[in-house]
């Protein structure tokens, strides 16, 4: 699988919303609007070596991310990871991260995003199987006149 499979849309270094970060939007390919999922990656890099990359799916107004951090504290090791569907504080789990921010970006974030669009777009194929399948039966047993 190649490494940088994520389909990027638009990457707006330090907007002005987000002044300290850069925002990749991701292309809606694996993200069919009937599904209502709009997906992003927000990477805030400090000059200390530190910093937090999210996730961020819009289901219909419903957030769904994951983020990546890199910084002290006194719950977590250093490199730690905030679990979704809303990567709260306590939720962290201790994860061991390559040195250097490209490296956790393509090495850790990318295949992590490459799996979730998968298991959308599985999910989409599962439902419109299980759609079809529901209409064969229900055809299946209808009782003619």
């Amino acid at each position: 699988m190649p490494i940088l499979e994520v389909k990027i849309a638009t990457i707006f270094v330090f907007p002005s919303n987000q002044p300290d970060s850069n925002v990749i939007s991701l292309r809606d390919e694996p993200h069919p609007e009937e599904y209502g999922t709009e997906a992003s990656i927000e990477v805030k890099p400090h000059v200390n070596g530190d910093y937090h990359i999210t996730y961020l799916e819009d289901q219909f107004g419903e957030e769904w991310m994951g983020r990546w951090d890199c910084h002290e504290s006194e719950e977590y090791s250093i490199d730690h990871f905030h679990s979704p569907p809303n990567a709260t504080h306590d939720n962290g789990m201790n994860r061991d991260y390559p040195p250097e921010l490209p490296s956790v970006f393509s090495h850790v974030v990318v295949p992590w995003v490459n799996d979730r669009m998968r298991d959308i777009l599985d999910g989409i194929r599962v439902s419109e199987a299980t759609e079809r399948l529901s209409e064969q039966v229900r055809l299946s047993i209808e009782i003619p006149e």
